[in-house]
Formats: structure tokens, C-alpha cells, sequence
């Protein structure tokens, strides 16, 4: 996923990393993951991906990782 636009956090897995414009994010396949956006602005990315093979899978909600 590349960042266009606004900064904010990724959460992959367990942990939490902060993006801005022109950041690249590698998601591995199975890996949770989400994109937050900062309070300010909106956060825009592009997200290339398989749509039939890369099928999104809910995740069972769990407490807030900071």
C-alpha cells in the first residue's frame, strides 16, 4: 500500500507503526491489519491487490493496540 495523502498509523499484527505521504506498507498475506487516520485530515492510499484471491476476512474485534 503506498500513502498519498495525511498522515496516521498502520496496525500490522501487533504492532503499530506512524505513515505519511510516500510511505510504502507491505501487508504479508494473512496478516491483520489497519489503516487509522490521523485526527486532522484524511488519510488516502492506494491498495493494489488480487481481488479474487485476496478476499477480505473479518477479524474478531479486540482491544485497541497502542
Amino acid at each position: 500500500m503506498i500513502v498519498l495523502r495525511g498522515l496516521g498509523t498502520v496496525r500490522l499484527g501487533e504492532q503499530s507503526y506512524d505513515i505519511a505521504p510516500y510511505d510504502a506498507v507491505y501487508v504479508a498475506p494473512h496478516t491483520a491489519h489497519q489503516f487509522r487516520a490521523a485526527a486532522d485530515e484524511p488519510l488516502g492510499f492506494l491498495c493494489m491487490v488480487d481481488r479474487v484471491r485476496d478476499k477480505a476476512v473479518p477479524v474478531p474485534s479486540r482491544p485497541e493496540v497502542t
